[in-house]
């Protein structure tokens, strides 16, 4: 692995370079990352009930712009 990044612990994801032809990268959660989980299931879990209202007000929105 030719390095890995966190930011000191103040990020919340983590990722490392590999020295390969291409470089590969890969990431993973910190342990702050890990704690917001919760947070980002329960705003996908939203988003998925009311995907039919929101696909609606985009159509609505984008009608305006012509």
């Amino acid at each position: 692995m030719a390095g890995v990044r966190a930011g000191g612990g103040r990020l919340a994801v983590q990722s490392a370079v590999w020295a390969t032809v291409p470089p590969q990268v890969g990431y993973a959660l910190t342990e702050r990352g890990r704690s917001l989980l919760h947070v980002v299931r329960d705003l996908a879990g939203r988003a998925d009930a009311h995907a039919q209202e929101i696909s609606r007000s985009r159509v609505e929105y984008d009608a305006t712009k012509d």
